[in-house]
């Protein structure tokens, strides 16, 4: 964008210098000039801040897996205004290490404008022994100089980050200390220990598993008793994948959830049944079931309007 951006820069220098002429500067000549300097700002900025916009979009998605609409957060939440729960998200240990994280990436980025400056305080002190265009240079130079290496420093800042938010989730799933109790007493054969494991095993697995439904192209139903989610992404799966299925209550979340996402939802009672048989979390499907479950996603991409290949 540097020659773009050079011949806005160039144009500005110009309108101002042209004013120069003017004997008397009225009022309506000083808002000509402030508006056509304003509309240049824009058309400097605009590229830049375009850029900047939908490369956060862009990486958001492949982090978060994938674009999904939900209402759900926009619903009222009484617990939202408890004040306790206020003063805990901002004291307590997640805020202080992001506070941690935040002042030592201000540190980092601050140190290399200063440094520039420093390692080039000698010849920008003798700046005014060069012509308009050496010194437009020179400042260019500088500044894609600084652009540089603030810009590795944040790649290698934003990889180690998702690396540690990443490994921070995991462990969050991971069992706690009285839960790993609970599991090694599983020796003891005691029925009630083993029962609430598998439940709190059960809760966490189903906890994920609804996470995924939102992504989900087709939730196909019993309609009542069974319901399994499936996705295809063309090009990534070689065949279309479970990410959810569920039984009774199970299923009727799952429906909850599709719905609440706008995830489309297809009655087929022997095929769900099929599914939820033969078919685990994260599985593809079997090639037995490739014609039937292709003429559900099929009628789904019509009527919703995809376009999948």
């Amino acid at each position: 964008m540097l020659e773009y951006l050079y011949k806005i820069t160039s144009d500005m220098f110009k309108l101002s210098l042209q004013k120069f002429t003017i004997q008397e500067m009225t009022h309506q000549d000083m808002w000509i000039l402030v508006v056509d300097l304003a509309m240049h700002y824009i058309m400097f900025m605009l590229p830049l801040f375009a850029t900047v916009v939908l490369s956060t979009i862009i990486v958001f998605q492949w982090q978060i897996g994938g674009f999904h609409f939900s209402l759900q957060p926009m619903q009222p939440d009484i617990n939202r205004f408890n004040p306790i729960t206020g003063m805990k998200k901002i004291f307590g240990k997640e805020a202080v290490a992001e506070l941690i994280k935040s002042i030592c990436k201000l540190l980092i980025l601050g140190y290399f404008p200063y440094s520039l400056i420093v390692s080039e305080y000698p010849k920008i002190c003798t700046m005014y022994e060069y012509t308009l265009g050496q010194s437009l240079e020179y400042i260019s130079w500088l500044i894609v100089k600084l652009i540089i290496q603030i810009a590795i420093v944040l790649i290698i800042y934003g990889f180690a980050d998702l690396t540690w938010l990443r490994y921070k989730r995991h462990q969050d799933l991971m069992m706690t200390k009285e839960e790993v109790k609970q599991e090694r007493k599983q020796s003891d054969g005691d029925p009630m220990i083993k029962a609430k494991i598998r439940q709190k095993q059960k809760e966490l697995a189903q906890k994920q598993m609804m996470g995924n439904v939102p992504k989900a192209d087709v939730v196909i139903t019993n309609p009542t008793h069974f319901a399994v989610a499936l996705r295809f992404k063309a090009g990534e799966d070689k065949a279309p994948v479970v990410l959810a299925k569920g039984q009774d209550l199970v299923a009727l979340k799952i429906k909850e959830i599709a719905k609440e996402s706008g995830v489309f939802m297809f009655e087929d009672k022997e095929l769900a049944r099929t599914l939820y048989a033969n078919v685990q979390v994260d599985q593809m499907i079997p090639d037995s079931l490739f014609a039937a479950v292709a003429k559900v996603l099929a009628y789904v991409y019509k009527k919703t309007g995809k376009v999948k290949t």
